[in-house]
This record gives structure tokens, sequence and C-alpha cells, in this order.
């Protein structure tokens, strides 16, 4: 019976016939606690069984993970994968893993990426939270976290959001996750969710709203909004909706129409060439990224450090702006690009021009950066089995790190003055911690460190930061 109705499906999409949208039958879930879960994912495609059935019991491996993924925010770039020595071109899960990679959800684990390794539950937190464009948080109003001083941040941010809520005050970080209890995570963060090109979605419910796919139109009252990589160069059209919390696009090229009748109370511009536009209301517009178009009345507009190219009505917004849309623009405009005699970047609301030296030295820190956050990647396990208070230290400098990459990233230009002005509380924890530490810990923190990277470099990167190294 199986048989034949494999050979239905074949055909079926042989022929370019449409299928119905129903849930796959899992005989192995068949009362199990996650069953809905797993059947609303298993009707988006973003998990199949096997000849097993669907295992719900099983640890989910980093291969399925990467997977998931993939197929939840519809990622299609590879530009800027990490490649691995236990990961062949040809195996099922390698497209999966450089998409991922690509996308800076997941990396390395000693030295490979362990494809067929069981995920831990604060690594598939970590990857999730990435995964939403969310930011760490020191605290949480949630659970604590119990887990390792690299995941705490993002634990932190999903109890807080109630996401991750844990069993009898306890997240159990360290533990593996199974694929039951992924499938629920899914179920209690998000929502509503498209995945279909020119979808009409009917929004309702107090977490995330997840579009992963162009030209998506969504009514109805939400509290948070994502669009995903899968929109990437479309359109995400509201109509009567009104989403309370934050819209967040984390895709390139996105163009979001709110018309008259709809509101939004917060937009995070977190990808390059978005288009935020309208006659409906939008109260707050945070741009992380280069060249933003933001054409709403009313809006006030804040534009960061070092990103350029943000224009609103036809008016260009200075970097480390705020701007009343239908306002005129502050004095100094949007630097632009870089020529051979050195680039331009906004700062503190004027054009600021960057010299050959400065541009050479940002990207040689850069480089450093991204090496010690690929090394710590790997690392981590064991320096989290090291002390205690020389391993949070590391992590605490290592926040810093991945931050400062991530706005790099969005376009924002890491000169020494915005880095210290945006570290200085982390790196003064990072000071202090070490002139506290004993000769055996200090000793301990520098080959600590040197797995991260060459000394020489990290010394560099400490004082690029501000950090006095005359005792390192």
């Amino acid at each position: 019976m199986k048989r034949m109705l494999t050979m239905a499906l074949a055909l079926c999409l042989a022929l370019g016939l449409a299928l119905p949208a129903r849930a796959a039958a899992f005989e192995d879930t068949a009362g199990h606690w996650a069953s809905a879960a797993v059947e609303r994912w298993s009707d988006y495609g973003i998990v199949t069984g096997d000849g097993r059935g669907f295992r719900p019991d099983d640890d989910m491996t980093r291969a399925e993970a990467a997977t998931v993924f993939t197929r939840l925010l519809g990622l299609t770039s590879t530009e800027g994968a990490l490649t691995f020595p236990d990961v062949v071109p040809d195996a099922w899960y390698a497209d999966a893993v450089a998409k991922v990679t690509a996308a800076g959800i997941m990396n390395g684990t000693d030295g490979g990426m362990k494809p067929n390794a069981p995920v831990t539950r604060e690594q598939f937190f970590t990857m999730f939270a990435r995964a939403l464009g969310m930011k760490q948080q020191a605290t949480t109003s949630g659970t604590p976290s119990d887990g390792s001083a690299w995941s705490t941040g993002w634990i932190n941010a999903l109890t807080d959001k109630g996401y991750v809520q844990g069993m009898n005050g306890k997240v159990n970080a360290r533990l593996d996750i199974n694929r039951a209890s992924v499938m629920s995570l899914l179920n209690q963060t998000i929502s509503n969710y498209a995945n279909t090109p020119n979808a009409a979605l009917a929004a309702s419910g107090d977490k995330i709203t997840l579009i992963a796919a162009k030209d998506v139109a969504v009514s109805g009252q939400m509290t948070d909004m994502i669009v995903s990589a899968g929109a990437a160069n479309g359109g995400v059209t509201l109509k009567d909706a009104a989403v309370s919390g934050t819209l967040t696009v984390l895709s390139d090229g996105v163009k979001l129409t709110v018309p008259e009748g709809s509101s939004v109370a917060a937009v995070e511009v977190m990808a390059k060439n978005v288009t935020v536009e309208g006659k409906g209301t939008v109260t707050t517009v945070n741009v992380h990224a280069a060249n933003a178009t933001v054409d709403v009345a009313g809006a006030s507009v804040t534009v960061d450090d070092g990103i350029t190219g943000a224009v609103s009505n036809g008016e260009a917004l200075a970097a480390g702006s705020t701007t009343k849309t239908g306002e005129t623009a502050p004095t100094g405009g949007a630097g632009g690009g870089g020529g051979a005699g050195g680039g331009t970047g906004g700062g503190g609301g004027q054009t600021v021009t960057h010299t050959d030296e400065e541009l050479a030295k940002e990207a040689e820190i850069a480089g450093y950066l991204q090496n010690m956050s690929s090394a710590y990647q790997e690392e981590a396990g064991f320096i989290n089995r090291q002390d205690a208070a020389v391993a949070e230290c590391i992590a605490t400098l290592m926040n810093c790190v991945d931050n400062a990459l991530d706005q790099r990233g969005s376009g924002t230009f890491l000169s020494e003055d915005f880095i210290r002005s945006q570290y200085s509380r982390q790196i003064s924890t990072v000071k202090q911690a070490y002139n506290e530490f004993t000769g055996e810990q200090r000793s301990l923190f520098r080959s600590l460190a040197g797995r991260l990277e060459e000394m020489d470099h990290l010394i560099d990167v400490m004082r690029y930061f501000g950090a006095s190294t005359d005792n390192l």
C-alpha cells in the first residue's frame, strides 16, 4: 500500500498536479503528547519521517537541526558558508549545513560539524535565537538559564519572551533535545506561519508571525512579526493588520507596505536594501543595515552609527541620527561609499570620512574578530570545563566580539571610537575580572585566549576595544 501511495505521489509531482495539504501519517506519533505539533510542521514540509516513522522521542541530530532551520526560514544563500572535514559534498545534509553556517545560525564544534551527533538543548536554543534575529540578554524575567556561559544570553532572550519555559524551574540546557521537543518549541513560539509565495495569512495569537516567502499579505492582530530569508527581494503587505510589538526584517531587498488602516509599533531593519512604505501608522523604525528607505509619515527613524544610504521621503538620513519622518533631515546627510581616497560613513549626525589607514585597520580587526568567533565555537566546550571565573570572563569578551561582527554584517563601520562607546561596560567587566584573578587564573586566561587567536592579534583587539594590556 505504501509503495502504491509513493508511486501515486511521484506521478502527481511529475505531472505538476496540485496536492491537497494534509498531515503526514506517522504511526509512531498517534497519541503522543507532541502529535499536533508534529502534524502541523510536517504539513508545512519542515519535517518528514522515514521508513521508521517520525521517531518523536529520538534525539535530534545536528544535521537534522540544519535541515529544520533551512526549511523553516527559506534559506537559499551559501555565500560565506563554512566547510568541515566531516561533511562530504554529496551528503544529504551538506546543502543545509552550508546554508545555516552562511546565515550564522550554526557553527562547527571541536573541529567539525559532527552532523550525526545529538544536539543539546542549549545548542538548539542558541541556534533558534540566532535564527529569529534575537539579541543576547544578561537577565530574564522567565526561567533562568542553567546552561554554559556562551549560551546563557541566548537562552535568556528566549525565556524572557516565554518561548522557552523549562520544567520545574529548570531549562535543563545541557541535556540533549529530542525531535518532539523541537516541534513543540516551534509550535509554542510561532503562532502564524507562511512559506508559500503570494499567500494570504490571517494572523492571530501572541507569539511570532513568521513570513518565509515572497509577496505575502497579512491581516489580523499580532504581537511580533519576523520576515526571514525566504522573503528576500519580495514584498510583505499588511491589510487591516496591527503589529503591537516588533516587526523584524531579516532578509535583503524586502518591501514592507503598511497601508492606511494598518499599524506597526516598531520596525527593526536588520537587512540591506529594505523599504518601509505606506499611509498606515508606523511609530518607530530602527535601521541597522545599509540602504534603507522609509517612506511613511510620522515615524521616528533612528539610523545606527556607521550605517550608510538611509533615505526617508527623498531626504538622506545621517548615520547616528534620529529623525521624525516628514521633518527636515538632520544636517550632514547619510555617508556614501568609499572611493580610493577613503570611505565615508555616518557618525553623530554628520558625514565622517575614513582614511585608507582606518579602513585597513578596521578590516584587520574584523578579521581577528572572525578568527576568534570561529575558534570559540570549537573551543567553548573545552574552555567551559576550566575555571568558571576565567571561562565567564572569556564568554563576556566573546559576546562583544559576536555582537560587533553582527553589526559589521549589517553595514556598521567598526571604528575604534564606535567599538569603545558600544562595549565600554562589558570590557570594563572583563578588565575588572582579570585584575582580580590570581596569578594562576591569569596564566589560564592567557592560555585559553591563545586557543582563539595569536596573542599579538588578541592584544591588538583588546587595545582596539579600549582595554589596557599592560599585565596580559
